[in-house]
């Protein structure tokens, strides 16, 4: 029983740790940088909770008192978030990400402006509805600035260092190498081991670039014949070490090479198998 409540615990803070990086968007800070620095992260968070926390007081007893529901279109947009997060605790600790609760962010947009909207359609007294303006265009310039001087930095950061973690310069600069190429004429077949190369190649190469997340020897051999030059990517000098030995076992010539950042760590291994 101490098990399953543990595991439960576990998939529910999973859940709130994926949320709230989203919110805050130190995920992806993290991803690019290995750290993070943008300030008052939690202020959406605080945000979010507190008008939703008023909205669902105000609802719940207006819904009491009228014996039906009050504002169906407010049960709704709660309801998708709810839906959401309880197939998000099913995969919460095997499959999800922080950027797997990106569509979070519309469902959240809608359920603040329905939130909004029903707290001021309450408050008919004029006085009351001028305060509630008040506050909620001071709350939207604090999160605007807070916004724009987060965006600032991030792009400061990103323009000294290229990014330094699993999302850097140098990943664009194998794609827009392997498009010349392409377009040079040059045959090259591209293996992944994760999306995190896969995704941003697709992208800048305009999907012309042929790629895989698959290991079929027999399938690169066949490519081979074609006259392609097999092309590997990895983040681990492990995996660069399997990868050389695998080809090498299957009939292939490779060379390799530590793919280098700026502050000249490395940032991914390049295998080529001919």
């Amino acid at each position: 029983k101490l098990s399953l409540i543990n595991q439960v615990l576990l998939q529910i803070n999973s859940v709130w740790t994926y949320l709230i990086n989203m919110i805050t968007n130190r995920a992806n800070e993290w991803l690019i940088f290995g750290y993070t620095i943008s300030i008052k992260p939690m202020l959406y968070v605080y945000v979010v909770i507190i008008i939703t926390c008023i909205s669902f007081v105000l609802w719940f007893f207006r819904s009491l008192k009228r014996k039906e529901i009050d504002n169906k279109w407010l049960l709704i947009s709660w309801i998708c978030l709810f839906t959401y997060l309880v197939v998000a605790f099913v995969f919460a600790k095997s499959r999800l990400q922080s950027q797997h609760f990106v569509p979070l962010i519309v469902i959240l947009a809608i359920m603040l402006a329905l939130e909004i909207d029903y707290i001021c359609g309450i408050a008919k007294n004029i006085q009351v509805q001028n305060l509630l303006l008040i506050l909620g265009c001071s709350m939207l310039c604090i999160m605007s600035c807070t916004n724009m001087y987060n965006s600032r930095v991030i792009v400061k950061e990103l323009e000294s260092n290229g990014g330094n973690n699993l999302c850097t310069e140098e990943i664009n600069e194998l794609a827009e190498s392997a498009k010349k190429n392409y377009y040079a004429g040059k045959k090259e077949y591209y293996v992944f081991e994760d999306w995190g190369f896969m995704c941003g190649f697709n992208f800048l190469t305009s999907n012309l670039v042929p790629y895989t997340t698959n290991c079929d020897f027999e399938y690169f051999k066949t490519k081979q014949g074609e006259g392609y030059t097999i092309i590997t990517c990895c983040w681990e000098e492990e995996s660069m070490k399997n990868y050389v030995q695998m080809f090498e076992a299957a009939g292939f010539e490779t060379t390799f090479e530590s793919v280098l950042k700026r502050n000249k760590e490395v940032g991914f291994y390049k295998i080529r198998a001919q």
